[in-house]
């Protein structure tokens, strides 16, 4: 068994200022922005390795993930500065504001079981199912499965001390992913 999370945090405040008679801003504007972003993602696993019999292995993992984020921006713009050189939010005339905040929350099990047969076959199944606080409460779960098949001729032909071909091996794969919605995209949250 084994437990691992992980934490990203990061602040970013931004200022941009440009001068009454500037190029793109005649009259002078100032910009702040004040970024915060964290972000925490863990994952549980359970492993197994167990011989089944005398041919077949079994090599087993199962987990839960949990990841939680949180993104917000605020930002105010000032339009029209009173004195010329003076690059703070009180010289502007205009001011405006506006805040961003999205959260997002994802579980998920998982498991991966890998079986062997001797060393000539190898099946592999894997499947995953997602909850995500993005999607309709009715309809937030998603399950994305695979299956890996591998056969080593050379192995069941006994060609491995072949001068010609001493490996080959057949594989095939298909699998199905998914994926969430962004945040405050399945929804219209306007109140007039």
């Amino acid at each position: 068994a084994s437990y691992k999370i992980g934490l990203d945090i990061y602040s970013d405040n931004r200022k941009n200022a440009y001068d009454i008679n500037s190029g793109t801003h005649r009259n002078g504007q100032i910009e702040l922005f004040d970024i915060h972003s964290t972000n925490i993602n863990s994952d549980f696993l359970l492993t197994l390795e167990k011989d089944l019999s005398d041919d077949w292995s079994l090599h087993a993992t199962v987990g839960h993930n949990f990841y939680t984020s949180e993104f917000s921006i605020e930002e105010t713009q000032g339009e029209e500065l009173e004195k010329q050189g003076a690059f703070h939010i009180s010289n502007a005339i205009h001011i405006a504001t506006d805040e961003t905040l999205l959260r997002k929350k994802v579980a998920g099990l998982y498991a991966d079981l890998h079986f062997r047969y001797k060393s000539i076959l190898y099946i592999n199944f894997t499947g995953r199912n997602d909850w995500s606080s993005t999607l309709p409460k009715q309809n937030n779960a998603f399950f994305y499965p695979g299956l890996n098949l591998g056969f080593e001729f050379t192995e069941l032909l006994n060609w491995t001390d072949s001068s010609i071909l001493s490996f080959g091996k057949l594989r095939f794969s298909v699998s199905q992913v998914g994926n969430d919605a962004g945040t405050y995209l399945t929804d219209n949250y306007f109140n007039p």
